[in-house]
């Protein structure tokens, strides 16, 4: 191999070998107990109970779905 080859080699695998490094150091950040208390989910606050909540998803599916709910005409 050529000395050009040869360095440019070792610049590329050095260069990697960096971004590896960081790489890893952003994955192992990312805990799944980290990721967890970074909420509150969906933008809405902590404080919501389990009662709420179901109340709250059907309108938020809609929402993202681009739609709304209509009345049912009881007959």
């Amino acid at each position: 191999m050529s000395r050009f080859l040869a360095s440019f080699a070792a610049r590329i695998s050095v260069g990697e070998s960096k971004r590896s490094r960081e790489h890893a150091a952003k994955l192992k950040d990312r805990t799944l107990t980290k990721l967890y208390n970074a909420r509150p989910a969906y933008g809405w606050p902590a404080t919501l109970t389990n009662d709420e909540l179901p109340a709250k998803l059907p309108a938020l599916n809609l929402a993202r779905a681009g739609t709304t709910v209509s009345p049912v005409d009881e007959e």
